[in-house]
């Protein structure tokens, strides 16, 4: 046997380029991915716009908070509001309103307790999908 080499370079491929069944699974594959991503789009934007909410009621009760530290002791009372936000997102305006109360109660001989409550509705896609939500914040304030 000799060492003869062989080269393949003179001979032509045939599988150069594409098959029709190779591009059919691609596309196939790509549509699948549209459409689960298209199913989780508005379960992100929907939380997205809770989360938001909830963040704008947290600080609204933190701020309340620190507004009856700052009162003081002798001066801090019970008191209620609202607070509209309204947030525009791709041209699409949504306006909550938040009703926040602060109760305060005395606690012990030098202490008052505190208890700031935020409630707010979470706007669904349709009005019987709407969820009220509230959240409720606590401290002690001491006669210093």
């Amino acid at each position: 046997m000799t060492g003869r080499k062989v080269s393949l370079r003179g001979r032509r491929d045939s599988r150069v380029g594409v098959s029709i069944v190779e591009m059919l699974i691609a596309i196939g594959i790509f549509v699948a991915f549209y459409f689960v991503v298209m199913d989780v789009w508005p379960l992100s934007a929907r939380a997205a716009r809770q989360a938001r909410n909830v963040m704008v009621a947290s600080n609204l009760a933190h701020r309340e908070l620190e507004y009856s530290m700052y009162q003081g002791y002798d001066a801090v009372t019970s008191r209620s509001g609202t607070l509209t936000v309204q947030n525009t997102v791709n041209g699409s305006a949504q306006r909550v309103t938040f009703g926040y109360s602060v109760q305060v109660t005395a606690s012990g001989t030098d202490t008052k307790d505190v208890v700031v409550t935020v409630e707010w509705t979470d706007p669904g896609a349709t009005p019987s999908q709407s969820v009220q939500r509230r959240i409720q914040m606590e401290t002690l304030l001491g006669n210093v």
